[in-house]
């Protein structure tokens, strides 16, 4: 189902309502900021400038604030831009100061910056086309008119310096003059802005430090220095690459280049480790092979007689008495007689 949402000024467009945030399709583009809403959601811009429908962009203008006191209960659901409660003060509120502006040419949207208890407070800003002839006085008149005999409401302006959200890391302070039509952030020393309603300034050592590989160092006395980035170092004027094994600011350590150097000597002392394992292994083979032939030669020396063990025949007695051919057999020599015996035994070993 399709619904009509409230956008700036009165300006109503239609939109399907969704589930989850309406925002996350980034429907503002990148210069506004996205607000997701009871029934959709609103672009809003930064102070000085408003949404422009047509273009997706924030258009530069003049911007005022003030604070509209309502007479009504306060529900703390109304801080919730995503609620009904919000939703209902948020059309509340715009009607009111379409109304009271309305005879006022050039007048684009009012936006509700917060909102508190003290009946219902909301802090608000009206912004209107740059080229608009219109102050604080103009507007706080024009909305006098409007509450007049209406004892709901109750209004007063509030310096654009309370609203405007200056960047604090970038500039010092907000000045708006007593009478003057624009608050401006005034920009810290060594920073400046291209546009007077920025409210971030930027930093001026990048006019000086545009070269490669570099970075920016702001000292105490506001004075800059640029510097190579981790890994370079100044050669020629210009940030280069650190020569092989050193790294990190101005190349002054060299832990890659002794990692390297331990790792090459570690390494030739495996290696020679490795060569001698293996040259000891060869020269006990060959130390093994000799003793080998040694005992070889000691045995020739002997005249070859090779040691038999002569046979062991149990139960020869038994055998005698019981077989009546044992007689007769040995009569005619044992054929198992072990003539190795009359030799001495060598005392070497055999292999």
């Amino acid at each position: 189902m399709n619904r009509n949402i409230l956008l700036f000024g009165g300006q109503e467009i239609t939109i399907p309502t969704t589930t989850g945030s309406s925002c996350s399709s980034n429907p503002c583009g990148d210069t506004a900021e996205c607000v997701d809403l009871f029934d959709g959601f609103t672009c809003e811009c930064n102070f000085d400038f408003y949404y422009d429908n047509d273009t997706n962009i924030c258009i530069q203008g003049q911007s005022f604030g003030g604070q509209l006191t309502i007479q009504m209960e306060f529900d703390e659901t109304m801080k919730d831009t995503r609620s009904q409660k919000f939703a209902e003060l948020r059309k509340s509120v715009t009607s009111f100061f379409n109304s009271s502006f309305a005879h006022i040419e050039g007048y684009k949207t009012t936006l509700i910056l917060d909102v508190r208890s003290g009946s219902v407070i909301t802090a608000v800003t009206h912004t209107f086309i740059q080229d608009t002839n219109v102050n604080d006085e103009v507007i706080t008149q024009a909305i006098k008119n409007a509450i007049e005999g209406n004892s709901n409401y109750s209004y007063y302006s509030v310096p654009g310096c309370k609203v405007k959200k200056c960047d604090k890391e970038t500039t010092s302070n907000c000045f708006q003059e007593p009478r003057g039509l624009l608050a401006e952030c005034i920009c810290k020393i060594g920073f400046y802005k291209t546009n007077v309603n920025e409210t971030t300034c930027r930093d001026s050592c990048h006019l000086n430090c545009d070269g490669r590989n570099e970075y920016i160092v702001r000292s105490s006395d506001h004075k800059c220095e640029c510097k190579c980035l981790p890994g370079y170092k100044i050669i020629n004027k210009e940030c280069e690459r650190c020569p092989f094994g050193y790294n990190g600011v101005d190349c002054k350590d060299g832990f890659q280049l002794t990692t390297l150097v331990i790792g090459v000597v570690l390494g030739i002392a495996l290696l020679g480790v490795t060569i001698g394992l293996i040259y000891a292994c060869i020269r006990l083979k060959h130390v093994d092979n000799g003793e080998h032939e040694h005992l070889l030669n000691e045995q020739s020396n002997t005249g070859g007689h090779q040691m038999k063990i002569p046979r062991v025949n149990m139960g020869i007695d038994s055998m005698k008495k019981q077989s009546p051919e044992w007689n007769e057999m040995s009569n005619q020599g044992n054929k198992y007689e072990n003539h190795a015996m009359e030799y001495e035994i060598p005392r070497g070993r055999r292999y």
